[in-house]
């Protein structure tokens, strides 16, 4: 059970998130004070977005640390092994071409 819970490390994540949205989190809070002005009502449902955000994100960037991290460092050191070095430019741009047809902001801007 320890091995799963120092596997599953969050605190370095969450680290990482908070670093990532405290501009964001700052720039609002600066255009609130001078501009915005928004009813406390509205104000709490923008909280509540940036916890969720946070949640999210830091669960997202979890999953890609335990799940696809390991994955990659496999693949990379197989195809480093590969006699056939030329193998490994072609592997390459399929990897590439998969992953961005994979993304749906990619796909949307080809509309």
């Amino acid at each position: 059970m320890r091995e799963l819970l120092e596997f599953l490390n969050f605190g370095p994540v969450i680290l990482e998130v908070l670093i990532a949205l405290a501009p964001l989190l700052i720039i609002f809070i600066i255009f609130q004070v001078f501009f915005l002005r928004l009813p406390k009502e509205y104000l709490g449902k923008v909280i509540r977005g940036i916890c969720l955000t946070l949640i999210g994100l830091t669960l997202f960037l979890q999953g890609v640390k335990v799940g696809f991290l390991p994955v990659g460092y496999q693949i990379g050191e197989t195809l480093s092994q590969i006699d056939a070095r030329w193998i490994i430019i072609p592997i390459g741009f399929l990897f590439g071409l998969v992953a961005t047809l994979a993304e749906p902001a990619v796909r949307i801007m080809s509309y």
